[in-house]
């Protein structure tokens, strides 16, 4: 099954001549569209998808390394599955929706601990949905959108629902919103802080509005500001050393596979503000986009053949001029001092805005001896001291220790001496 609504290709895009441009990485092993995707430790997992190859929906996991330009396949899912939502969180990957050759599934929450085999975590009727979209948070998943899987004697499904992965329970629904026929669907959103971002999509015809949903007081606003032009089936991706929002490729009625780029941001000056991004080399819709170390990644989704596209993209992301626009600073690892150190050091790192961290130091075999921290960190710089005490109290020998730092999409390590 491709593409399920048909539109014709005439469009074209702008770009900035100050950005870079993308460059390609190489090609997909199994090229796949309508896929979902997550990143965890310099790695992008791709789930399922259509795949040409098979002229069918797969159920495979396939694994890219960002560093090493490596593919592996990792797993198969319980079901093969297309235009469905992933998403990990305390290295748990959970997925939900889309179609399959049957309707069996369609409404089963299942999870993959990385390395394991994949389990059905939960059923309930509000994860019987197709081109939803959804964040993972806290140990929730927030739902937006999305329409019912079966053909016949479909339920109304609210907008918006918080569901408790600890309780298996909906704590909150919105079915208010667009409370006569469809929902919209193919929207692309992402989480930033304690909002939620949702651009576009389709309901009744495609769309170029943008709002904003306040994860901690479910309130819902229109943004003053829209699209450049309507898309849907694009992705929406943080770039973390930015704070920058990008929407890329999509549709919309008068191009079946955009190759156009959009980012937005806010600034204290001006509000909120959405200009043309660097284009891709190759247009497409129901891509995977995820960022990582700093670069973003694009691969698959189908191109203007209507064919899944082999080809990755990537994207250097430094942080972009802007005149009346400070330049956001980086996620960063800074070098320990002292380095070489006796009896401890100093860390500091800096982070862009609310992510969870994890630092963890490593002796030369590889083996963790210690973790200074894993948590939830508001934004700005933060320092750390360590003792050379592993997590048993124990001090450590003399020698080299490997300090790393990771996020769900930033990862970076620092060498370190301790001399006794």
């Amino acid at each position: 099954m491709k593409k399920l609504i048909v539109i014709l290709f005439i469009g074209c895009s702008s770009v900035f001549a100050q950005f870079p441009v993308w460059q390609e990485r190489g090609e997909m092993p199994i090229p796949v569209a309508g896929a979902a995707s997550i990143t965890d430790k310099g790695n992008i997992y791709i789930f399922g998808g259509y795949s040409s190859s098979t002229q069918n929906f797969v159920d495979y996991i396939q694994k890219y390394s960002t560093h090493l330009s490596i593919w592996k396949l990792s797993e198969h899912m319980m079901n093969p599955r297309f235009g469905f939502w992933a998403g990990i969180e305390n290295d748990t990957v959970y997925y939900f929706g889309g179609l399959d050759d049957t309707i069996s599934n369609s409404n089963s929450l299942e999870l993959w601990n990385i390395g394991n085999p994949t389990l059905t975590l939960d059923t309930n009727k509000i994860f019987d949905r197709v081109f939803s979209s959804a964040v993972i948070d806290s140990n929730r998943i927030l739902i937006f959108g999305g329409n019912s899987s079966a053909i016949i004697g479909a339920q109304k499904t609210p907008y918006i629902v918080e569901y408790s992965i600890a309780g298996k329970d909906i704590r909150y629904q919105n079915d208010s919103l667009y409370s006569d026929g469809d929902l919209p669907e193919q929207q692309m959103i992402v989480k930033k802080g304690n909002f939620i971002y949702i651009f576009g999509g389709v309901i009744n015809g495609v769309s170029n509005r943008i709002f904003k949903f306040d994860v901690t007081t479910h309130s819902f606003e229109r943004l003053p500001v829209n699209l450049l032009e309507p898309r849907a089936g694009g992705r929406a991706v943080l770039n973390y050393s930015t704070g920058e929002i990008y929407i890329i490729g999509g549709y919309n009625e008068n191009n079946p596979a955009m190759s156009s780029v959009e980012i937005f941001y806010y600034s204290d000056g001006s509000g909120f503000n959405i200009y043309p991004g660097p284009a891709l080399i190759t247009g497409r819709c129901f891509p995977i986009a995820e960022y990582v170390n700093e670069f973003m990644f694009v691969m698959g989704g189908y191109n203007d053949s209507n064919d899944p596209e082999p080809t990755i993209e990537a994207l250097y992301s430094v942080p972009t001029i802007i005149e009346g626009l400070n330049t956001p600073n980086k996620f960063t690892l800074l070098q320990n001092y002292p380095n070489p150190f006796n009896p401890e050091t100093n860390i500091a790192f800096n982070v862009v805005h609310s992510e969870y961290v994890s630092l963890e130091i490593f002796n030369n075999l590889g083996e963790k001896v210690k973790t200074l921290l894993r948590s939830d960190i508001d934004p700005g710089r933060h320092n750390l001291k360590w003792n050379g005490k592993n997590d048993a109290d124990v001090e450590m020998p003399s020698g080299m220790y490997l300090l790393k730092l990771t996020t769900r999409a930033f990862s970076d390590s620092k060498k370190m001496i301790l001399l006794r």
